[in-house]
């Protein structure tokens, strides 16, 4: 072979391989032993996805594509999505009504019975609490060491809509029965709001404290904190499932179903309409918007799109015949996740991470928490510089610890304290902070003055929509 041959081949290999990472792309796919439908991907810190299917197993997928675990669950099939808590812990309930708690490494942590199959996926709050709803028509409070904290009765059975967390921790849900309901953090009920037809979708939560949820009436709901009506937009289909999801500049966006067709809408965040694209397939599930404003979503057509802000479609991955019914995850490196209903789980090249918006995605984060102020970004750019900002001296520390932080914007933040356990143990700020350098000072103890024994702790930085975590070590 000539020298020219051998250059012209090295130079066809390079340009196969860039093409081959082009965002639209596939990286790779794994093939699960059963569907996959209702199950959005997870995405822990370490870049590990968890997805489940009916075959009855929980998935613990590699970034590069291979098995790390699974777990085998008592019910017969996943069709919620898995959350995954600050410490690494999984979070996922199932139609054999337990709530499985596991470790990191695929092995039981626990798991608590609730009086029915459960019907949502669960959410995950800043101290730890655990929400879930059940067919027994109840809202269901788990403490992280999975004992029962409290369990609120909804006034009518339960759909497919699943808890989100506000800033205040107050905790929402629709039901069957065409209500959304607004629930204090101590379980007695903060209000209720009325909608026209059937609440399955799963709220988003803006900046303001909004709320937005879809109906069976078609309609996109738009909710002051109070529960009265801000606005609605009437789409021209049949109904909405889809959980909304709100890009950087409050564009609300939610997919709609119609008779063996759907549609993908974009809308301003006065209620009124920017844009819609028509689908082929029904659009059942949630949209997840990238910080360059590329919104994914995955119709029951046999294809992942990828649209431009402006509503064009920059690309579409084909998985047909098989559709997706599930929402898309992204990564922290720009990989898009996605999972269709033959059992594959796909990871489809992109270039943009996760927008740092107040509602980016179904059930808000990577990590599938459902509350507003978690990331769950191992790599996201906010987190990094709020890391690298939050220092404690001493540390080791035995009487007192001064920690130390700074915003650039003033902002509503919290610096919480938690033990090994995932367990808050102190709040230090709560509310609005000024611009500028911080140091709070922990002297050892709980919120109600006692001291803490000696062993690790996290201290938890959240400040507008990105989080920052720092561990403590206190000696005697």
């Amino acid at each position: 072979m000539s020298r020219l041959s051998l250059v012209v081949l090295v130079v066809l290999g390079l340009t196969d391989g860039i093409r081959a990472q082009e965002p639209g792309t596939l990286k790779w796919r794994y093939r699960t032993d059963g569907d996959i439908k209702g199950c959005s991907p997870a995405i822990g810190a370490d870049g590990t996805v968890y997805v489940g299917s009916w075959d009855g197993y929980l998935y613990a997928i590699n970034p590069d594509g291979t098995l790390e675990w699974r777990y085998r669950q008592g019910g017969d099939a996943f069709w919620k999505s898995p959350a995954v808590g600050l410490d690494g812990t999984i979070y996922f309930g199932n139609r054999d009504s337990c709530l499985y708690s596991l470790n990191p490494d695929g092995t039981l942590k626990w798991r608590h019975r609730a009086g029915a199959e459960l019907f949502s996926s669960p959410a995950i709050g800043a101290d730890g609490t655990i929400y879930v709803v059940a067919g027994d028509w109840d809202l269901y409070a788990i403490n992280p060491d999975g004992t029962l904290k409290w369990r609120h009765r909804l006034g009518t059975p339960p759909g497919s809509s699943s808890p989100a967390i506000g800033v205040d921790g107050t905790v929402y849900v629709g039901s069957s029965h065409d209500y959304l309901y607004a629930i204090n953090p101590d379980g007695t009920l903060k209000w209720e709001y009325l909608a026209d037809n059937r609440v399955f979708s799963s709220p988003a939560i803006g900046a303001d404290g909004a709320v937005y949820f879809g109906s069976w009436d078609a309609n996109l709901y738009a909710l002051n904190p109070d529960g009265t009506l801000r606005w609605r937009y009437l789409t021209d289909l049949l109904r909405i499932e889809s959980s909304p999801a709100i890009g950087p500049d409050g564009t609300v966006y939610v997919g709609a179903i119609g008779f063996m067709e759907g549609a993908f809408y974009a809308i301003n965040p006065d209620g009124g309409l920017k844009w819609r694209y028509r689908t082929s397939g029904a659009v059942w599930d949630g949209p997840a918007v990238a910080e360059d404003g590329t919104v994914y979503i995955a119709p029951a057509n046999g294809y992942l799109y990828a649209f431009n802000p402006n509503g064009t479609v920059r690309w579409r991955y084909r998985t047909d015949p098989y559709r997706m019914y599930t929402s898309p995850a992204i990564g922290a490196d720009g990989t898009v996740y996605a999972a269709s209903e033959e059992g594959h789980l796909y990871a489809i090249y992109g270039d943009s991470r996760l927008a740092e918006s107040p509602w980016p995605k179904f059930r808000h984060d990577s990590y599938n928490t459902g509350r507003v102020g978690a990331v769950g970004m191992a790599e996201s750019p906010g987190r990094a510089e709020l890391s690298s900002a939050l220092t404690a001296f001493p540390d080791p520390f035995t009487a007192r610890t001064t920690i130390r932080f700074s915003l650039p914007v003033a902002t509503p933040a919290l610096l919480r304290v938690y033990d090994a356990t995932g367990k808050l143990v102190r709040t230090l700020r709560a509310g609005r902070q000024e611009p500028g350098a911080h140091t709070p000072v922990w002297d050892g103890t709980d919120d109600n003055g006692v001291k803490l024994s000696r062993g690790v702790y996290l201290c938890r930085l959240e400040a507008g929509t990105v989080t920052a975590t720092l561990k403590l070590v206190k000696v005697d």
